[in-house]
Formats: C-alpha cells, sequence, structure tokens
C-alpha cells in the first residue's frame, strides 16, 4: 500500500499539483456617514480557492474513462463475479478481497489489490464567490442602537459535499464521473443567495430621565418608565435543491448515477397545504436515465432553493429603579420570545426521484414560538 501511495504521489507532483490550498481575496467598498451617527457601508466582496480539499477523503481506485463507451450488456459483464487471483494470497477476513471471487471491475482498476486507495487533502477543488453586502449601522446615541444588514451572493464549487452538508441532501460520495470532475462544478450546497437581517436596541423615550416624563412621580414612572424593547430579524433565500435518484445504476467505480433533467424545475405556488404535498410545479422534466448514463442534474440544482427563514426573536425589558434601596440598585424585567411571531419554516421537500413521496413535505425545521420570562436584580 505503502508503494501505491508513492506511486500517486508521484502522479499529481507530474501534473503539478500542489498539496497547499489557498485563497485570493479582493473587495471594494464605499463609506457614508449620515446623520444621526448613522453609517452606510457598501461593499464587494470576492473570494477565489485554488487547490482545495477534495472531498476530504477522495477515492483514486476508479476506472479510466473507456469504461464510457463499453455498452450496457459490457458493463454487466464488470458487475459479475470470477475467482479471485488473490484468493490465499490476501488472507484476511475482514478484507473482501480474501475470498474465492471477485468482481471483473475490480481487477480492472489501476491497484486491483486494494478496493479503495484514499489520499487525504487531494488538492483538485476550488471554489468563487462573489457578492455585494451592505450594511446600515447606527451608533447608540438618544436611546437607539440598530444593525442592518443585506447580502447578495453566489458560491459556486466543485466539492462542497461533505459531513457538514449531507443534512440538505447531499451525498458526500465520488463525484458522478471521478475522469470529469468539472461535472461537480455547481451552486455550493450551503449557497444562500440572499440575506437580510436587522438587530436593534430601543430604550423607549419614556420616564425620568427621558425624552417625555421627565418630571414624573415616581410612581408613575415604575409603571410606564424604563421600558426597553429589542429585536433580532432574519430573512433569507434558502438553500438550494439537490436532487437525488432512487436505485440508480450507474457506471463501475463512478459516483451515484444523478437523475434526469430535461427543463427547468420550478417551485409551486397556491397554498401552504398544496406545496407541502407537491413542492414541484413541474415534477414531470425530472426522469430517470437509462442504465450507466450520468443523468443530466447538475450536482446541484441551480434556480429552485428549499424555504428559506422568516424568523423574528424579540424581547421587551422593563427596568425599575431601586435608588431609594441603594444607590445604583436596579430590578430588570425581561420578556423574551424566540420565532415571536410564530413563522413556521418548512424543511425542504424529499428531492429523491424515483420514490412515492418525491416532492412531498414532511417536517418542520423551527420550533413553534417560546416565551421566557425572567426578573434579574442589580444590587
Amino acid at each position: 500500500r505503502a508503494r501505491a501511495e508513492k506511486q500517486v504521489d508521484c502522479l499529481l507532483a507530474r501534473a503539478g499539483f500542489q498539496v497547499t490550498a489557498y485563497t485570493q481575496t479582493w473587495s471594494f467598498g464605499i463609506q457614508r456617514e449620515l446623520p444621526g451617527s448613522i453609517l452606510v457601508d457598501a461593499s464587494y466582496v470576492g473570494t477565489k480557492g485554488t487547490k482545495l480539499n477534495w472531498l476530504q477523503a477522495f477515492n483514486l481506485n476508479y476506472l479510466g474513462p473507456w469504461v464510457e463507451t463499453m455498452s450496457e450488456s459490457e458493463l454487466n459483464v464488470l458487475r459479475s463475479q470470477v475467482p479471485n487471483p488473490f484468493y490465499g494470497v490476501i488472507t484476511n477476513p475482514t478484507y473482501s478481497l480474501s475470498g474465492p471471487v471477485v468482481g471483473v471491475a475490480q481487477l480492472l482498476k489501476p491497484y486491483p489489490q486494494f478496493n479503495d486507495l484514499n489520499r487525504f487533502n487531494t488538492p483538485w477543488a476550488n471554489s468563487n464567490y462573489q457578492s455585494f453586502q451592505l450594511k446600515v449601522d447606527k451608533r447608540f446615541s438618544k436611546g437607539l442602537q440598530f444593525l442592518v444588514t443585506y447580502t447578495n451572493a453566489k458560491s459556486i464549487d466543485d466539492a462542497s459535499f461533505s459531513s457538514w452538508t449531507t443534512w440538505l441532501g447531499g451525498n458526500g460520495g465520488t463525484p458522478a464521473n471521478p475522469n470529469n470532475r468539472r461535472l461537480d462544478r455547481a451552486l455550493s450546497e450551503y449557497d444562500i443567495s440572499q440575506i437580510f437581517q436587522v438587530v436593534y436596541v430601543y430604550q423607549l423615550p419614556f420616564g425620568r430621565g427621558k425624552t417625555w416624563g421627565t418630571s414624573w412621580h415616581p410612581a408613575l414612572d415604575a409603571v410606564l418608565g424604563g421600558w426597553q424593547t429589542n429585536g433580532i430579524w432574519r430573512w433569507d433565500s434558502g438553500q438550494p435543491i439537490i436532487l437525488g435518484l432512487d436505485s440508480g445504476v450507474s457506471i463501475p467505480t463512478y459516483g451515484d448515477q444523478r437523475a434526469n433533467v430535461s427543463g427547468t424545475l420550478e417551485r409551486a405556488t397556491g397554498s401552504t397545504d398544496d406545496i407541502l404535498n407537491m413542492y414541484f410545479a413541474n415534477p414531470e422534466v425530472v426522469s430517470r436515465p437509462d442504465n450507466y448514463t450520468l443523468g443530466t442534474a447538475p450536482r446541484v440544482m441551480p434556480n429552485i432553493r428549499r424555504p428559506g427563514t422568516n424568523n423574528a426573536s424579540l424581547s421587551l425589558f422593563k427596568e425599575i429603579s431601586l435608588n431609594a434601596m441603594r444607590e445604583g440598585a436596579r430590578l430588570e424585567f425581561r420578556v423574551e420570545a424566540f420565532n415571536a411571531l410564530n413563522h413556521p419554516q418548512f424543511c425542504g421537500p424529499n428531492a429523491t426521484y424515483g420514490v412515492g413521496n418525491f416532492g412531498k413535505t414532511f417536517s418542520q425545521c423551527n420550533s413553534p414560538r417560546e416565551a421566557q420570562l425572567a426578573l434579574k436584580l442589580y444590587w
């Protein structure tokens, strides 16, 4: 095995590959300060990743491009079993090549004595991120502070499937065609094209020492003064859909077969029940490819996304002065609500073509409204 890995390292070196990944980042921004301690910042940000890690660990033991020219009957032969020439030589019972028979495709691999030959940090992946970023920031003054951000971005790569994104539908396995990794170039699985967020803190101008109610009686101030509201709002467009295929028949040693897509897959409109029952407006554009073909669907669909976020976390604070008991002492009462408007965010639909519930949504990805009360004493 060590000798085989050394040969692979030599092949990588001859091909000009370096094991050190690098990124290039560039940006251009304009800032403008407005009255009221408000700063507006508009920026363009780009990042390019080169020679990045491909799939955490990549199997180099696969058949060459010649296998794509074979007929279906010839490919069926590759899936058949023949006497194992390593039988009695490889004796470890936990190793599949120790048995009396072996697959024909296994014997045609570059390293037939190994099932897989994985190399970590194979420097073959690339990424490209472009974004417009807008920020409006008001520093705290007159009881108000807020931050508004908007991002319009696009992230493209050829290897963003891993254990961190499998919940989106990625399989993290071998590329569809390991002999042509360019076919895996698509939107990043974690891409979110638009994000709008608002964060604020506002001390209401009522009560002693405020704009209104400076001379209020302490009893009235204890009821109407000292209120503060806070909020975190977020809206985004959601992550892209990743189509799967049930029981696909892929070329031996190639990645999972993908579905065929004959048109632009679109999101359905109508009532919530209609969308939950069938998320796609035109599911007929998705079909099963012939055996041993790659399928026309990209790794990540470019135009249709899972439901996005529409969430607000809000709170209301009430501060009660206890100066009569101790200077600087106060009591703070809090009411905090997460998903305060109780907006449901449904998970993505079942995007595996060939199963009976294709296009159906079964679960909610966020929690219903949660509220909590707290009382805090500053002494």
